[in-house]
């Protein structure tokens, strides 16, 4: 244009770039040029050594290759309908993006899929292999997704949908995990059709304030939800992130979602581990309350925090302190009862708290919400659950076949 720039729509704005009969290359360096004409390509490369395109006009990718350091696309991108194609640079899709799949448009560099773009058509936006897709908070991707990469739902943490959800091997998912809210505390993957998993399951504690987050038993992470769900992750549960005392993943497949659950090796109130909540457990309580350090010198495999918990507001504190002795007056009573009638001491939950659930090799702490229908598990302790839906069998807190008791 006369200015030793480059001006690659016109002064006008509406110029047509055509590499449709060979491939056309940017030698010079142009960094990030504002582009409000039209792009097509058909079956060949458009190529910029150094440098890109904010993209405020249309892209046409019938076939053929987007090739550049990045690629700002904040107007019309419209792929197909003859031919796949692919986009070679970091690529961000802006809010109020309108991106039109009618075949298959391959991501060759990472990307982000901000909240407001719009996807639609028959095709397939493809994560390629050693790259990755971040899908932040409230992105809708209402097409379908082959992840061959890796793939970030939210934005530490946050929610993504999209129109249906394939993993090959070698791909892997990641999720963040903060808290027990979804979408505000812990990534989920919204798949509005069918999932189909394999791969890498990332899983990361992360501190949304105040450390790094710390899971408690009964603990549960519904990080997919689809209209159905086939496959599993090659990621078995030991290879999670480390729990405290007494804790265990379980990664449980279930027919339209798929939980990380936390189980417990403890009864909430048991403070000295003998198996009973009773008066035993009064001076544990009591140093567990006021010198945490000297109770986890007397008991340095227990978990302080879970048992002590009695009240259910995840914190060992003095708020426990009357549902502990609603507890151990409840036993005192109960007592009372069963030794006129010549029975056990029986075992008594808090007033108000996650009610406990019996499996081969002890308890388990599990949620107040209606019960889980439970696909059957397979496996020898790998922490996964497998199978078809229609079954509620308990398992227990390793993750390992549990008895289903009346």
């Amino acid at each position: 244009d006369g200015s030793g720039s480059v001006d690659l729509d016109g002064v006008s704005g509406t110029g047509v770039i055509n590499a449709v009969d060979g491939d056309i290359r940017i030698a010079q360096g142009i960094g990030s040029v504002n582009f409000a004409g039209e792009l097509n390509t058909r079956n060949h490369t458009f190529q910029v050594d150094a440098g890109g395109l904010f993209n405020d006009g249309t892209l046409n990718l019938n076939g053929g290759t987007y090739r550049a350091f990045d690629l700002v696309q904040a107007g019309r991108l419209s792929v197909g309908p003859d031919s796949d194609a692919e986009i070679d640079a970091l690529v961000t899709f802006r809010t109020a993006s309108v991106n039109d799949l009618a075949t298959t448009l391959t991501l060759a560099q990472d990307a982000e899929v901000q909240a407001g773009a719009s996807f639609s058509g028959a095709g397939t936006l493809r994560v390629g292999a050693g790259t990755t897709a971040q899908l932040h908070d409230g992105a809708n991707i209402d097409v379908a997704v082959l992840n061959e990469g890796r793939v970030e739902p939210g934005d530490s943490p946050g929610a993504a949908t999209v129109a249906a959800f394939k993993a090959a091997p070698n791909s892997e998912l990641a999720i963040e995990i903060g808290g027990v809210q979804p979408a505000m505390e812990y990534d989920r993957l919204v798949v509005n059709g069918a999932a189909s998993l394999d791969g890498e399951l990332d899983v990361t504690l992360v501190d949304l304030g105040g450390g790094t987050f710390a899971p408690l038993g009964g603990d549960t992470f519904e990080i997919i939800t689809a209209s159905s769900i086939s496959g599993s992750f090659d990621t078995p549960a030991a290879q999670l992130p480390a729990l405290g005392p007494e804790l265990e993943w379980f990664i449980d497949y279930n027919a339209t979602n798929v939980a990380l659950e936390v189980m417990a090796d403890y009864l909430v109130g048991d403070m000295n581990n003998d198996g009973a909540v009773n008066f035993g457990d009064l001076s544990p309580f009591t140093a567990a309350l006021t010198d945490p350090v000297a109770y986890q010198n007397m008991f340095p495999t227990l978990n302080r925090v879970g048992r002590c918990d009695v009240s259910g507001d995840r914190l060992c504190n003095f708020g426990d302190l009357a549902a502990f002795g609603d507890q151990l007056v409840g036993i005192g009573s109960a007592a009372g009862s069963a030794a006129q009638a010549g029975v056990p001491e029986p075992m008594v939950r808090p007033p108000g708290h996650p009610e406990t659930a019996v499996g081969t090799s002890g308890l388990r702490r599990c949620t107040d919400a209606a019960p889980v229908d439970r696909r059957p598990r397979r496996g020898g302790g790998d922490g996964v659950a497998r199978g078809g839906p229609g079954r509620s069998d308990l398992v227990d807190r390793r993750g390992r076949p549990g008895d289903r008791r009346g």
